[in-house]
């Protein structure tokens, strides 16, 4: 195999690499069409190659990368992806230009498309901002499922830590144990860094991160983002309960508390607002409320850049 053709796709520029994989902008000259194609490593095991295929094969949803086809050439396993024009949403939160209404619109789409995935009886065990594209339509999609596992029911335990160190449910650090109310972790960990643009957990070490997502207490992000209620604290925080059964079940669930929030009476303000639907409307209204540009951002997370380390969470 040569990096110019794949069987009848032409290999065009390099889009990232990752764990498993490199992964190419390509063409597909019979559906005239432009494809991602991932190369995987001969290190990875067979297992684990065929393991993202067999899950994302499964999958067919607006929130998520579809994969169209996988195929072995010379040796090396290769599968063809949805190609999706896009921003990381790292790179959007990391640019600021996350206000309250897009952050909200956009994690429903991360949750419909993951409550999708638990329905299917797949987990993806790497949720990341890194592993969420946006499109030129402010669509989220998930993609990578590299490392995703297919559960019999319930939850299941494994011996090797894969995975982004930040990302990582208390459960899986301490036992092992895999299943959906680890997305659901991961889940509100992304949706924090949404709302306040900085990680809940980050440390000097490895071992000061998994410690601080085992012991530490996460402060609710209205802390650094003033923007934020009671009640979406409250979504947030238990997506981030140390226990798993004292989270939200799956992404299903953690969907419909979501969507609950538009309907909740609220303490403070009229009890037709819910959570969001009240904030949104709040952030159109630069009178009632200030909007969070790119300035106020910067501000807000220069002035809390000992937060990163410790004001995040206390022990």
């Amino acid at each position: 195999m040569t990096l110019n053709q794949i069987g009848r796709f032409k290999v065009g520029k390099k889009l990232g690499a990752g764990a498993q994989g490199t992964v190419y902008l390509c063409f597909d000259t019979q559906l005239q069409r432009r494809v991602a194609i991932k190369l995987l490593d001969r290190s990875v095991k067979e297992s684990a190659q065929c393991g993202e295929a067999r899950a994302m094969s499964r999958l067919q949803h607006p929130n998520i990368v579809s994969i169209y086809e996988a195929g072995e050439q010379r040796g090396l396993p290769f599968m063809v992806f949805e190609y999706v024009e896009g921003e990381l949403l790292s790179d959007q939160i990391r640019s600021a230009r996350l206000e309250l209404p897009l952050a909200l619109n956009i994690f429903r789409g991360i949750l419909q498309g993951m409550a999708e995935a638990h329905r299917a009886g797949i987990v993806h065990r790497d949720l990341k901002p890194g592993n969420i594209i946006i499109n030129p339509d402010g669509v989220a999609k998930i993609m990578d499922f590299g490392i995703a596992r297919l559960l019999s029911e319930g939850r299941e335990r494994d011996r090797s830590r894969i995975g982004t160190p930040r990302y990582l449910a208390p459960e899986y650090i301490s036992r092992g144990e895999v299943g959906a109310p680890g997305d659901v972790f991961a889940l509100g960990l992304i949706l924090d860094e949404m709302l306040t643009g900085m990680p809940v957990f980050s440390g000097s070490s490895q071992q000061i991160v998994l410690d601080s997502i085992l012991k530490a207490r996460v402060q609710p992000p209205s802390r650094f983002n003033e923007a934020v209620d009671e009640r979406l604290d409250r979504f947030v925080l238990k997506a981030l309960e140390k226990d798993p059964d004292a989270r939200y079940a799956d992404a299903g669930d953690m969907l419909k508390a979501f969507e609950a929030l538009k309907g909740e009476p609220a303490e403070e303000v009229d009890g037709a607002h819910g959570t969001v639907e009240f904030l949104l409307r709040r952030m159109r209204r630069k009178s009632d409320f200030p909007v969070l540009s790119q300035s106020v951002r910067r501000i807000n997370a220069m002035s809390q850049v000992r937060a990163r380390m410790r004001g995040r969470w206390r022990a």
